[in-house]
């Protein structure tokens, strides 16, 4: 990925190419706003993508300094 895209995946868990992982997971960040996204799709047929809560209930959203470091 380019540091010109806005989108960036920090994260993935699973994998969609094997027949032996039926999801997979990826966190994806907005460098513009900060915000934290989680994807989420079922052996790759289906999928959502919403933004990602942390345990405070709030959406997570990196800082300027966490920003610059992907």
């Amino acid at each position: 990925m380019s540091r010109d895209d806005r989108f960036v995946r920090i994260y993935t868990q699973g994998d969609t190419l094997s027949q032996a992982s039926t999801h997979h997971v990826e966190i994806w960040v907005d460098r513009v706003t900060g915000v934290n996204y989680i994807y989420c799709s079922e052996m790759g047929s289906s999928g959502g993508m919403t933004p990602l809560i942390g345990k405070d209930g709030r959406i997570v959203i990196m800082t300027p300094e966490e920003l610059e470091e992907i």
